[in-house]
């Protein structure tokens, strides 16, 4: 009987062991996408910017402008490839917007979606969006366009 309780108990330890370290692996890869906003440029419009504050590239990235009620300009939609950590792109290419997106996904294909609505950033598991489709890549836009123009980096 207590031979039965040991294999039990030495199972169970090792099946949190695994979790644990699903878990924390998962965890250590895991890019995270959020929107700042640094101020507004000389026609008063919202200069905003993406920053991978992660622990993982984000890749196969899609953004998107909107309004505050979550429809998306398709035709603005625009592709990168990658945002490495700890890197950030300006937005002055999305226009005036009243909400942004950004469905990525992590090195192992897992899907996130970030919502920014009002200078909150709703970041979750999953493609919220999946009917979205980018029009353009990154590399159609120009220097410009992605410049951080005054947001200290």
């Amino acid at each position: 009987m207590l031979g039965g309780i040991s294999v039990f108990i030495a199972a169970l330890a090792l099946l949190i062991s695994y979790a644990s370290y699903r878990t924390a692996h998962r965890r250590g890869i895991q890019p995270i996408l959020v929107f700042g906003h640094g101020g507004r440029d000389a026609a008063n419009v919202s200069i905003w910017y993406v920053h991978n504050v992660g622990h993982g590239p984000a890749l196969n990235v899609t953004i998107a402008g909107g309004d505050t009620e979550l429809h998306w300009d398709q035709d603005r939609a625009t592709r990168f490839p990658a945002i490495g950590l700890d890197e950030r792109f300006g937005l002055s290419w999305v226009g005036k917007t009243g909400a942004l997106l950004a469905q990525y996904s992590d090195a192992e294909g897992r899907p996130y979606t970030t919502v920014c609505v009002n200078v909150r950033n709703d970041i979750q598991r999953g493609s919220r969006y999946p009917d979205l489709t980018a029009r353009r890549g990154s590399w159609q836009l120009s220097k410009q366009d992605l410049r951080l123009n005054h947001v200290d980096a």
